[in-house]
């Protein structure tokens, strides 16, 4: 974490088991002031990395896509709602 400008984890596969690069991905967000507002920038990284078969890497990733458009798609709705103190 670096407060207020970028948050970072990494998703576990499989659940259960201690965080490797070769098992997880990194998503990272970042904050960035543009032209009055803000830019969120989300990076999933690290599926070169894990040693599945090409059919899970291709469900994961179709999952993730569909999941980050979904949930993105949200929080740009809600986001112009809420102002500067954090009310709506």
């Amino acid at each position: 974490m670096e407060p207020p400008r970028r948050f970072a984890f990494r998703w576990v596969k499989p659940e259960g088991t201690l965080v490797r690069e070769d098992d997880s991905m990194l998503v990272e967000f970042t904050l960035q002031p543009e032209a009055g507002s803000t830019r969120l920038r989300v990076v999933e990284s690290g599926f070169d990395r894990v040693d599945w078969s090409d059919e899970k890497k291709a469900k994961y990733a179709s999952d993730h896509s569909e999941g980050w458009q979904l949930y993105l798609g949200r929080l740009a709705e809600f986001a112009p709602r809420v102002t500067r103190d954090g009310h709506k």
